[in-house]
């Protein structure tokens, strides 16, 4: 939600029109306005229309660029992409998160699946599991405990939805056992 405040020199607010190219926009209070992105319409920029209500003149055209909400991929607290820690910690972590980075809020976005690969010592064939939501299922949980010094997990081919629409993500988190 963004909100704004437009105020017209010599109009009275109840003729001021607010409108917008994209994404919707409500009138909270005099002045006071929220506008909200559209989800299916996600544009790099935003074009505002103040206009007189009766004429429908235009008063004032204002573009301001928009940011895509997208996350980082992190495994408990750890927020590096290549992880060293012990088995203990390793096992603790209940599963991926994805955090929102590049705005100024602090939110979380809900996990719709993501994969996790084990690479166990030499000799051994790789793991790879599809975990269905954030925490580690039944079956990942268990590959997650078999963790000992020196194997690597994988987590990548993330897809998760962050107030819009379902986002797939190819980050990669590399978990190294010490």
């Amino acid at each position: 939600e963004n909100p704004m405040t437009v105020v017209v020199d010599n109009l009275p607010d109840s003729l001021v029109v607010l409108t917008a190219d994209w994404g919707t926009i409500h009138k909270r209070s005099a002045h006071k306005y929220l506008w909200r992105a559209d989800c299916n319409n996600i544009k790099s920029s935003v074009t505002f229309i103040v206009q007189e209500k009766h004429t429908g003149d235009i008063l004032q055209l204002y573009t301001c660029r928009t940011k895509p909400i997208l996350a980082t991929m992190t495994l408990g607290m750890k927020l590096s992409r290549s992880i060293i820690c012990g088995v203990g910690e390793f096992k603790a972590q209940g599963g991926i998160i994805m955090t929102v980075t590049n705005m100024e809020i602090d939110a979380q976005c809900d996990v719709e699946y993501f994969t996790v690969i084990h690479a166990r010592g030499k000799g051994h064939d790789l793991v790879t599991l599809r975990n269905y939501g954030g925490r580690y299922n039944p079956k990942v949980g268990a590959e997650i405990n078999k963790a000992k010094p020196g194997d690597v997990y994988y987590f990548t081919d993330v897809k998760y939805k962050c107030f819009c629409k379902p986002i797939f993500s190819n980050q990669l988190v590399t978990v190294r056992i010490k």
